[in-house]
């Protein structure tokens, strides 16, 4: 390696990607069936790797409590833990 270049750029987070996309996805670039894609999107998920893959919306009422969801994801993983 000679050099490296650097380019200054401004990256955007993808959007969610919803199961529909997710299997379109899966199947024209991996070649790979509905069933095996949600299996490997659940294995992802229970290991942390993603969010919940069968979400189908990336909106969400103004009444959800971030707050509150994140309380209860806490208590339910620490359930989990001392089970």
């Amino acid at each position: 390696m000679n050099e490296v270049l650097k380019e200054d750029g401004i990256t955007t987070k993808p959007y969610p990607m919803n199961t529909i996309t997710f299997q379109k996805l899966g199947s024209i670039r991996l070649g790979l069936d509905v069933h095996t894609l949600m299996s490997v999107a659940e294995k992802l998920y229970t290991r942390g790797f993603i969010s919940y893959p069968r979400t189908e919306t990336s909106t969400y009422s103004p009444k959800i409590s971030p707050k509150m969801l994140l309380n209860k994801l806490a208590f339910e993983t620490r359930q989990r833990q001392t089970n």
